[in-house]
C-alpha cells in the first residue's frame, strides 16, 4: 500500500470516529490529535527516512475501529426513524445536543400535527428534539406536547386577531378617588371556536395596569388575556395598584388639609407677631415668631402637622404675654391718670422716669423737700435748674437739666412733686415765697467781715439783683 492510499484511509478513520462519536452522543470512539497522529506514524516509520526504507506500509494505518462497537452504535442511534408512518431523517448534533427530526409546512395539511406522539425517542433512549416549520416561525423541543399546545395556539392565532380589533364587552376601570370603586372580576367572553377541535375559544377580560402612561391619564386599562391565570394574575396587580393609589391620595387630601391648617396658623403668627414688636419683651419668642411668620411650611405630613402644633402653642405663649402686657399698660394708664391730667399724656413718662431716679439718689422725702422749695423760689428757671444740678443727675435729669422754657421747668417740677406725693403718701409742703429783692436794714449786731468784702452772706446775696 502506498503512503497517498494509507493517508486516506486514516483519513476516512478518523471522520468514521468522529461520526460515530456524534452519533452516539459520547466519545466512545478515539480520534487523534495532530500529536498522537505524529507520534504514531514516527513509530510506524522506524527511523525511515525514505519510502523505500519503509519496510511494512501498513504500520501506519491507524487501528480499526471495534464492528461490534459500530453496530451497536448504529443499531441504537438510526440515520431515519418511522413517525407518522413515514421514515424521517435524523441529524445528529454532536456531544450534549439532542438529535432532531425536522417537518416542514406539509405537517400543516390536515392538522396532521395533532397526530403526532408526545415523545419521540430513539433505540437508545434518547430523546428526539422535534422541530416544526410553519412559514417563518419554528417550534422546536424535546417536549412534543408542548409543541402541540403551541401550534393549536398558532392555529387559533387569526381568530384571536381578529377578535383584538373587534369592538369587545364593556369593562368599567376603578377610581381611586372613590372609596366604593373596585376592580371588577375577570370576565369571560367566547370569541369563536378552536379550528381544529371545535371547541369554544375563550378571552378572559380584567383590568390591568398600563406599563407607560401620560401625566393625568389613568394608570389602568382593560386588558383580554388567552388565559385564565394571565388574567387573574394581572388582576392582582390591579388590585394592588388601587390600594397604594387610594393611600396615596388619602396622603395628598392630608397633607392639603394640614397644609390649610399651617397657611391659617402662618397668617395668625403674622398678626401675633405684629402686636409682639409692641407688647413683647423676650427677644427668642420675638425671633421664633419671627421664623415662623415668614419662614417656608415643611413639606411632609408628619412635618407639617408638628409645625403647626407648635406654632400654635408659641402663638399661645405671645398672645398671653401680650395680653399681660397689655394689662399692666391698662394698669399702669389708670394709675398715671391723674398725672396725665396735670402735665399730658407727652411728659407723664418723663416726669415718672425723673421721679425714680431722683427717689433712687436721695429718696422721696428729700427729694419732695428740695423740690418743694425750688418750685416756689422767686428766680428764674436758670437758677432753679442749677440749684438742682447736682441730684439730676440720671438720663431724665439730664433732660430736665436740658429744658430751655421757665414753664417746661415749672410743669415738669409741678409734675414731679405731685407724683411724689401721690406715689409715697407725701403731704404738701407749704412754703412762703421767698424774695430775693432788697429790705429796710434791721438794728442788729455789728457783722463779721468775711475776709473778701462782704460784711456776710445775706450782704453777698443782697447785692444780686434778679
Amino acid at each position: 500500500m502506498d503512503i497517498v492510499s494509507v493517508i486516506e484511509a486514516n483519513r476516512a478513520r478518523q471522520k468514521r470516529a468522529r461520526e460515530l462519536n456524534i452519533r452516539a452522543g459520547e466519545d466512545l470512539f478515539k480520534v487523534f490529535s495532530k500529536g498522537e497522529l505524529l507520534e504514531f506514524t514516527l513509530r510506524g516509520l522506524a527511523g525511515a527516512r525514505r519510502m523505500e526504507e519503509v519496510a511494512d506500509s501498513s504500520a501506519l494505518l491507524l487501528p480499526e475501529l471495534c464492528d461490534d462497537l459500530v453496530l451497536k452504535v448504529q443499531r441504537d442511534n438510526p440515520d431515519e426513524i418511522v413517525v407518522l408512518g413515514e421514515p424521517r431523517k435524523v441529524v445528529y448534533r454532536g456531544v450534549g445536543h439532542a438529535p432532531r427530526i425536522v417537518f416542514g409546512d406539509q405537517i400543516r395539511s390536515g392538522h396532521l400535527w395533532r397526530q403526532l406522539p408526545d415523545e419521540i425517542v430513539l433505540p437508545s433512549g434518547k430523546k428526539i428534539e422535534v422541530v416544526v416549520q410553519f412559514g417563518i416561525n419554528h417550534f422546536c423541543s424535546t417536549e412534543v406536547g408542548s409543541i402541540k399546545d403551541s401550534l393549536l395556539d398558532y392555529a387559533n392565532r387569526c381568530e384571536w386577531d381578529r377578535f383584538r380589533s373587534a369592538e369587545k364587552p364593556e369593562i368599567t376601570l376603578p377610581d381611586p378617588t372613590m372609596e366604593s370603586s373596585q376592580v371588577p372580576e375577570v370576565r369571560e367572553y367566547q370569541y369563536g371556536t378552536c379550528v381544529v377541535t371545535n371547541q369554544p375559544l375563550v378571552a378572559f377580560g380584567t383590568v390591568a395596569v398600563k406599563q407607560y402612561h401620560y401625566y393625568n391619564e389613568p394608570e389602568f386599562e382593560v386588558r383580554w388575556c388567552q388565559r385564565m391565570q394571565e388574567a387573574e394574575e394581572a388582576r392582582s396587580v390591579a388590585e394592588e395598584k388601587l390600594f397604594f393609589l387610594r393611600k396615596e391620595i388619602m396622603e395628598r387630601k392630608q397633607v392639603e388639609i394640614a397644609r390649610q391648617e399651617a397657611v391659617a396658623s402662618k397668617e395668625r403668627v403674622k398678626d401675633v407677631y405684629g402686636f409682639y414688636q409692641s407688647f413683647g419683651r423676650d427677644r427668642e419668642i420675638r425671633e421664633k415668631l419671627y421664623l415662623r411668620a415668614y419662614g417656608y411650611i415643611p413639606e411632609r405630613l408628619d412635618d407639617i402637622r408638628r409645625w403647626t402644633l407648635e406654632t400654635d402653642i408659641l402663638a399661645e405663649m405671645a398672645l398671653g404675654e401680650i395680653s399681660e402686657a397689655k394689662k399692666a399698660a391698662q394698669e399702669r394708664e389708670e394709675k398715671i391718670a391723674p398725672l396725665v391730667s396735670r402735665v399730658g399724656q407727652h411728659n407723664a413718662d418723663f416726669v415718672i422716669g425723673l421721679v425714680r431716679e431722683l427717689v433712687q439718689f436721695m429718696g422721696a422725702k428729700t427729694a419732695h423737700e428740695r423740690l418743694s422749695t425750688e418750685s416756689v423760689a422767686s428766680y428764674g428757671r436758670v437758677r432753679k435748674q442749677s440749684a438742682l444740678a447736682s441730684v439730676c443727675i440720671g438720663e431724665n435729669g439730664r433732660r430736665f437739666l436740658a429744658l430751655n422754657q421757665s414753664r417746661s421747668v415749672d410743669e415738669i417740677l409741678a409734675g414731679v412733686i405731685f407724683w411724689l406725693e401721690h406715689e409715697h403718701n407725701l403731704q404738701p409742703i407749704e412754703h412762703q415765697s421767698v424774695s430775693l429783692s432788697p429790705s429796710p436794714p434791721k438794728p442788729s449786731a455789728p457783722k463779721k467781715s468775711l475776709g473778701n468784702g462782704f460784711g456776710s452772706l445775706a450782704d453777698a446775696f443782697g447785692d444780686l439783683k434778679l
